[in-house]
C-alpha cells in the first residue's frame, strides 16, 4: 500500500489501485479575489467543510438558510447574492 500526505489528510492506495479508504470531502470557495490565480496555491481559499476529521473551515453563507426558502409563486433567489 502506498500512502502520501495531501491537504485532505493522508491518502493511500490498495494493491488494486483503488483508494484504501474511500472518502468524499465537501469544500467551498471563500473570499476569492478576482484576477489572482496564485491565491489558490495554498488551499486556504477552499476549506474542507466535511467530514469532521478533515474539516479546515466553516460554511460561509451570506444569508440565513431560512431566507433561501421561497413560497409558491415567488421567483427563485440565489442564496449567495444579497
Amino acid at each position: 500500500m502506498h500512502s502520501f500526505q495531501t491537504v485532505a489528510g493522508e491518502m493511500a492506495f490498495a494493491k488494486d489501485g483503488e483508494w484504501a479508504k474511500p472518502r468524499m470531502v465537501f469544500t467551498q470557495f471563500q473570499n476569492v479575489a478576482p484576477n489572482d490565480v496564485e491565491q489558490f496555491a495554498a488551499g486556504s481559499k477552499q476549506p474542507i467543510l466535511w467530514p469532521p476529521e478533515f474539516k479546515t473551515g466553516d460554511l460561509a453563507q451570506s444569508k440565513p438558510i431560512k431566507s433561501w426558502v421561497f413560497e409558491a409563486g415567488q421567483s427563485h433567489r440565489d442564496p449567495l447574492v444579497t
